[in-house]
């Protein structure tokens, strides 16, 4: 059964969820996830009812936890109040918000226990990552990101890594969430990086795989401008 939204709540929680989003100026994960909400909270604050979380943005990496480190204050938590306070003020685990998570979650885990290591890729995309780091001498964050991921790298060079691994657990990767790295393009840290936990977690999905398809014929449309 629909349960009726509280639109006083909804408008205490949407006006606490912009707050939580406009603390973390800096991230760029947190001002996409910000921007794609205005809409929603600028609709609650002005007292419509709005349904349930169906169209709510980012769920996917809300499930991923790529907000989980913004903890103080929190933004899974007013994020997931948001949602159960368009539902109708549910319990969390009878929102669709909790059924969508526990969905992707699922997915992410029958997919992952399928994955396996391609070694010879893995060598050489750590081979690269190395070179690359290497470039930047001069530069603190790049030579502290080498140091930190110097045995993953041995490892993968020596071919002793069996398992993937979760790229969010790989070091450095929420500095590359909020863009820390973007200057040093020449040669590229980011794309070096990105090469490397893509086969550090066993490769690219179907479902990646179909989404750079789509990117790519976009890319190339643009690129070749409109046909006469």
């Amino acid at each position: 059964m629909t349960q009726a939204i509280d639109p006083a709540k909804l408008k205490a929680s949407a006006e606490h969820l912009e707050w939580v989003l406009k603390q973390y100026p800096d991230s760029l994960n947190v001002r996409a996830l910000y921007r794609a909400f205005i809409p929603l909270i600028e609709d609650a604050k002005a007292g419509k009812l709005l349904g349930s979380s169906e169209k709510f943005p980012h769920v996917s990496n809300f499930a991923h936890g790529v907000y989980s480190p913004y903890k103080a204050p929190s933004i899974d938590e007013a994020y997931a109040d948001f949602a159960i306070k368009m539902a109708g003020d549910p319990t969390y685990q009878d929102s669709k918000l909790y059924t969508d998570v526990e969905a992707i979650r699922k997915a992410d885990a029958d997919e992952e226990a399928n994955r396996r290591i391609d070694k010879a890729k893995l060598k050489a995309a750590a081979e690269h990552l190395e070179w690359v780091l290497k470039q930047y001498p001069d530069s603190e964050d790049v030579q502290g990101l080498l140091r930190s991921l110097t045995s993953l790298i041995e490892d993968a060079k020596a071919g002793s890594l069996r398992e993937p691994m979760d790229s969010m657990k790989i070091p450095g990767a929420w500095n590359f969430s909020d863009g820390r790295y973007i200057p040093y393009d020449k040669p590229n840290v980011d794309s070096a990086y990105v090469a490397f936990s893509i086969e550090m977690r066993g490769g690219l999905s179907e479902e990646e795989k179909e989404i750079n398809a789509r990117m790519d014929a976009m890319r190339k449309a643009m690129n070749e401008g409109p046909q006469p």
